[in-house]
């Protein structure tokens, strides 16, 4: 609990997944992870997270792949209920911190190629991945009965990462 130097978190997971090949041509991927939390015996989450991909190869040397993933992190002990200071400076808790939770949708094309004595692939996947009660680690003035300013771990809501990525390999 809150202020006590005694807590305990335990987490069990398990994960199953199922993969297909057709001629291959097309290749999929199902899968699913149970993961269960508990923090001092009175607090507790279960939660379903979901995969899914499927890759087609358009060509000998050419891929293009779709995928879905989602995301849940339970906050740790450290981020609810550690609570120091030194001087004016701290390190405040937050025992009402909620999950972060997460899905997120890649589109990829993969292009092998051969310049000369190299071979390669060219990569290039487009992504975006959405949370929900997001956890951040912000400075501010919290608690001035106990420490001036510092840090605490906070849910700061929705928040979205999306982009391009490319890459080369090659040898």
């Amino acid at each position: 609990a809150s202020g006590s130097a005694f807590n305990k978190q335990f987490n069990i997971s398990g994960y199953v997944q199922a993969e297909n090949k057709i001629r291959d041509v097309v290749t999929t991927s199902v899968g699913v992870r149970g993961e269960y939390f508990e923090l001092n015996d009175s607090i507790s989450a279960l939660k379903p997270i979901l995969r899914a991909g499927i890759n087609f190869k358009l060509y000998p040397s050419s891929y293009l792949r779709l995928s879905y993933g989602q995301g849940y992190r339970f906050p740790s002990i450290t981020e609810r209920y550690i609570r120091t200071s030194a001087g004016s400076f701290a390190v405040f808790d937050n025992p009402d911190l909620e999950p972060e939770s997460s899905w997120n949708v890649e589109v990829g094309f993969k292009q092998m190629f051969k310049y000369r004595n190299f071979y390669g692939y060219v990569d290039l996947a487009g992504f975006i991945q959405e949370y929900e009660n997001t956890i951040e680690y912000l400075f501010g003035f919290w608690d001035p009965s106990f420490a001036l300013a510092g840090f605490k771990f906070l849910n700061t809501g929705k928040s979205r990462v999306s982009g391009l990525d490319l890459s080369l390999t090659g040898s």
